[in-house]
């Protein structure tokens, strides 16, 4: 039977090199039928043993008959195990793959270290010498986890009391995502004499917590008390794992990793974390995580400027813009009356100011997995929380959030806070969440573009979105003619086709003077306007093809570049409901069209 080996260096480009001998190996054999496959899993593979192993790497191919078997060799004695992970997870997802493409794989420990292999194709049927009888296939089946004839290691444990579950977990994903970059930059820079990142073997010995973490969050525990088995090197390891992952995170910082920086408080929980297996092994007693003293905040980088800021402080919803350090970069007035700080001492400060203690762990965790991941959990969600005020009370707010991309590639986020003292949630304020969701899906589409958009663009785009999101059942778009004498119908949206047919052919047909109709009066006055039966206003010129269409409660409002500028379209809406005023709404809506009118402006 066929058999191809080669040595590869310990560098980045390995895993390609790694590709290219697989290929030649399967086409001078007659197995071009296995390569993409095969081409697949040794580059995940090979990739994995240059980065926890930091040796060079034995590839060995045996290509005959149905089988292609691939041998992956490095000299790490640690034995990878299939894990688990998050939906989101950003790494780890090797073996996974390995898993599920192969139709056999296993790991046999070899001299000084392991050997990773994997087959596709018919699984072959001569036993592997290291693979027990009643061990399924595709699992874990070396024979121990030491080396033949090595006598296990000494270990001793540490107590972590009040671990943080939630907290740990998010530290150990931006870990990885830190490690796993820092160390194919490592890879790319030849000519550095620094050591290089902890590989494997050496990780290994400050204990893996991950299962036990992952069960205590399940239960919902939100504190543990842990034990953790450390390797007899752990005191070293620890202390070099920590200094790594500090100069990652100042990289970050700097922008030379494309990994965000770590958060204060994932940073703390690195340092107790580690800091506790070198204390505990030099004799000290342990120290709870509620003891541990908070990492001081990020002061080094500069904060994202705050585009429309003049727009954003003549909104009537509390507005909070914080940047990817997690710090308040702007809040508007409304926010300095309902949280009772003063713009001057917040700016600067961070998020977690705002927020009562209880959930900072809960906002770190979501915070984090969404500049790693780039998941949205909450984003776009209204969501029901208390936010904390300069005096220390709360007030129960509204919070939807918003993410956009900033200057330099940096990440904004901003949060629309509406204060619920004394509200319920009716269906007026249902009606609320749902303009809401328009504006921050109109946010979205408006803000990061960086140069100015066409008016009846703009406006297009409005009346589509409102409409979907309120399920109402009839949009239109106006536009003043050449001249400003009248306003022009430009354009019309239906919930569904036919959902007003007859009431839309007319709107497009339709000018209307200053002051006349719906769109007249706020073209006119400036104002948001309602009408609660349209059949009853005297001032509706489309009342009789309204009635025909079963169009009853309208409401409309303008497209403006400013708060104070004038009025550039009007967006109208109708429903086959008799809705009653809903200043809440109009509000809302008021907000959009200055972000719509405002993308015009740049």
């Amino acid at each position: 039977m066929p058999v191809m080996e080669t040595l590869l260096p310990a560098d980045p480009q390995s895993a390609g090199r790694a590709r290219r001998f697989v290929v030649t190996a399967l086409h001078t054999t007659g197995q071009e039928r296995h390569s993409d496959t095969t081409e697949l899993l040794v580059s995940e593979l090979v990739t994995n043993a240059l980065l926890h192993s930091g040796s060079e790497v034995g590839l060995r191919v045996v290509a005959g008959g149905p089988t292609v078997r691939v041998e992956v060799r490095d000299a790490s004695p640690v034995l990878p195990k299939p894990a688990r992970h998050a939906a989101d997870a950003a790494t780890g997802r090797g073996l996974e793959m390995v898993e599920l493409l192969s139709s056999r794989w296993g790991v046999e420990t070899r001299e000084p270290g392991k050997v990773v292999w994997f087959e596709v194709g018919e699984p072959s049927s001569r036993p592997d010498r290291e693979t027990a009888d009643d061990e399924p296939s595709g699992h874990e089946i070396g024979s121990s986890d030491s080396p033949e004839g090595a006598a296990p290691e000494a270990a001793r444990t540490v107590q972590l009391l009040g671990l943080p579950v939630a907290l740990y977990l998010a530290m150990l994903q931006q870990n990885d995502a830190l490690l796993r970059e820092f160390t194919l930059r490592a890879f790319a820079d030849a000519a550095s004499e620094e050591p290089g990142p902890p590989n494997a073997t050496e990780q290994s010995a400050v204990g893996d917590l991950r299962a036990e973490v992952q069960a205590a969050a399940e239960a919902g525990e939100a504190r543990a008390d842990l034990p953790v088995a450390v390797g007899p090197r752990a005191r070293e390891a620890s202390a070099q794992l920590l200094a790594t992952l500090s100069e990652a995170d100042l990289l970050s910082s700097s922008g030379e990793l494309l990994t965000p920086p770590a958060l204060p408080e994932i940073r703390g929980c690195r340092r107790w974390w580690l800091g506790q297996i070198v204390t505990q092994l030099d004799g000290a007693p342990p120290t709870p995580w509620s003891d541990h003293v908070a990492e001081p905040p990020d002061t080094a980088t500069p904060m994202v400027q705050v585009d429309h800021r003049r727009v954003l402080d003549q909104l009537g919803d509390a507005i909070v813009v914080g940047d990817d350090l997690n710090r308040i970069v702007h809040l508007n007035p409304s926010a300095e009356r309902l949280l009772g700080w003063p713009a001057g001492e917040l700016v600067g400060q961070r998020l977690t100011t705002i927020i009562p203690e209880r959930l900072h762990d809960a906002h770190v965790v979501g915070y984090t997995s969404y500049l790693l991941t780039g998941t949205p959990r909450l984003i776009g969600r209204p969501i029901r929380v208390p936010a904390r005020r300069r005096d220390g009370s709360e007030v129960p707010v509204e919070l939807l959030l918003s993410a956009f991309p900033g200057p330099g590639g940096r990440q904004m986020f901003v949060g629309s806070l509406r204060d619920l003292t004394d509200r319920d949630r009716s269906g007026e304020q249902r009606l609320v969440d749902r303009g809401l969701g328009a504006l921050e899906e109109i946010a979205a589409a408006v803000v990061p573009h960086a140069g100015p958009g066409e008016v009846r663009d703009l406006a297009r785009l409005t009346v589509d979105v409102v409409v979907r999101h309120l399920g109402w059942r009839f949009g239109a778009a106006w536009m003043p003619e050449e001249g400003a004498a009248h306003l022009r119908c430009t354009d019309v949206r239906e919930a569904h086709s036919g959902a007003a047919s007859g009431f839309g052919t007319l709107t497009l047909r339709q000018r209307l003077r200053r002051g006349a109709g719906l769109p007249g009066r706020v073209w006119e006055s400036g104002e948001a306007a309602w009408i609660t039966d349209v059949v009853a206003d005297a001032n509706f010129p489309r009342a009789s093809a309204a009635v025909q269409s079963g169009l009853r409660s309208a409401f409309a409002f303008g497209l403006r570049r400013s708060p104070q500028a004038e009025v550039e379209a009007v967006a109208e809406f109708y429903t086959d409901q008799l809705v009653e005023e809903d200043t809440s709404l109009l509000s809302v809506m008021t907000t959009i069209g200055v972000i719509a009118g405002a993308a015009a402006a740049r």
